[in-house]
């Protein structure tokens, strides 16, 4: 059994009685806390609630935009080997084509997501080297946003 070596304050959470300045913590309460934060690679952090409870979240770190310009008829793209979060594939506003998007495998016309002008997906990838487009009309683009 451990003992808290920095005393709990919880303001905004009233305990009857009050928490004593070291508690002693069982393993069974160490493992709850550990289930009930956060981890970010290095260290372990509380997770922060809005004032009714919601989990408070904020979108990753933005990594880049890129434009995606098709210089040929059926113009295949692949991701480069970037890691990252989240991507947002859009169909450029002046194009008045299709662009095709397909994860794991290559985008073909009827393989993958369909987008026209102005159109977008978001995407849960951890490396931009999965997403596949295929442009169907030479000089359009496709604009991709992707994320920490």
């Amino acid at each position: 059994m451990g003992i808290a070596r920095k005393p709990f304050e919880l303001i905004d959470v009233p305990t009857t009685p009050p928490l004593p300045i070291s508690p002693r913590i069982s393993d069974e309460i160490q493992q709850s806390i550990a289930t009930l934060v956060g981890y970010d690679g290095n260290a372990r952090r509380l997770l922060k609630v809005t004032s009714t409870g919601m989990l408070q979240v904020v979108n990753p770190l933005s990594l880049k935009f890129q434009n995606i310009l098709a210089n040929i008829p059926n113009y295949v793209w692949q991701g480069t080997n970037v890691k990252c979060s989240e991507v947002v594939v859009r169909g450029h506003p002046d194009n008045g084509g299709r662009i095709w998007v397909n994860v794991f495998a290559a985008a073909a016309a009827d393989v993958g997501w369909p987008l026209d002008s102005n159109e977008y997906i978001t995407l849960t990838l951890t490396n931009l080297s999965y997403l596949h487009l295929k442009i169907i009309t030479n000089t359009e683009k496709a604009i991709i946003y992707y994320m920490q």
